[in-house]
This record gives C-alpha cells, structure tokens and sequence, in this order.
C-alpha cells in the first residue's frame, strides 16, 4: 500500500502509469490496493479515470515523510559500513575451503543397492516373449 501511495506523491495518475511505476505488483494486487485505499480514505478516483491522494492521503504521506528521510540515511549507512564485512566473510570462507581437506559427500545408498533392484529391467528373452505373444492373441 505504501509504495501505491507513494507513486501517487507528484499528482494523478491512470492505472497503466502507476502500474508501470509499481513493476512488481500485479494488476490484480494493484486492483486491490487501490480498493483498499479508496475505501480508507487515501486516494480517489475521478471522472476520466485518474487515481490521486485525497486531502487524508497527503496528510499520511506527509507524516510518512520524516521516516522515509531515516530511511535513505540508515541505507547510505549500512551500505558503507556493511561492504567490508561481506568481503571479508567472503575471503573467510574461501580459506576455510581451501584449508579443509577435500572428503567426498556421504552417498544415500546403501551398499550394493540400485534403482534397477526393485523394478528390475526385463531381458531380452522376456521382451520378446511377450512381444509374440501380443501378436498371436
């Protein structure tokens, strides 16, 4: 719903332009949170189709404002800080690979077994036995 209300920050939009605008909704969903958003009092549509906040709806995105202001500065913080760590836990776990003698994966069957134990294939006698008899029936 947020990001619906969001993309209809700059004015009025039809539902092909805010559906392009929300790539990862379907129109369907988008249907929907439109429904809902209209019946909450957040956005309305008018005569020629278009969807814009109501009076309410800009009020919400204005509150809203100094959240989305946190979060660009939160992501801009964890991106600087959070690239070093993954290099390094990337490096970490590459020696570990390195270091660590290779040993071969534990296999699931027991010994001796195959698949062709249980529904074994027929010979060639059999198949052509049952091949003649088909035909002579």
């Amino acid at each position: 719903m947020l990001r619906v209300l969001w993309e209809l920050r700059n004015g009025p939009i039809g539902f092909r332009a805010l559906q392009a605008r929300c790539d990862v909704l379907s129109p369907t969903v988008l249907n929907t949170r439109l429904s809902e958003l209209h019946a909450a009092g957040l956005v309305e549509q008018d005569h020629t189709r278009v969807h814009q906040l109501t009076r309410l709806g800009e009020d919400l995105l204005a509150s809203l404002a100094p959240l989305n202001n946190w979060s660009q500065r939160s992501a801009e913080t964890t991106e600087t800080h959070s690239e070093q760590p993954e290099k390094s836990l990337r490096r970490e776990l590459r020696r570990e690979r390195e270091r660590a003698p290779h040993t071969p994966r534990p296999s699931n069957r027991r010994a001796g077994y195959s698949r062709s134990h249980h529904n074994p294939a027929p010979s060639d006698a059999e198949v052509s036995t049952s091949a003649g008899m088909a035909c002579h029936r």
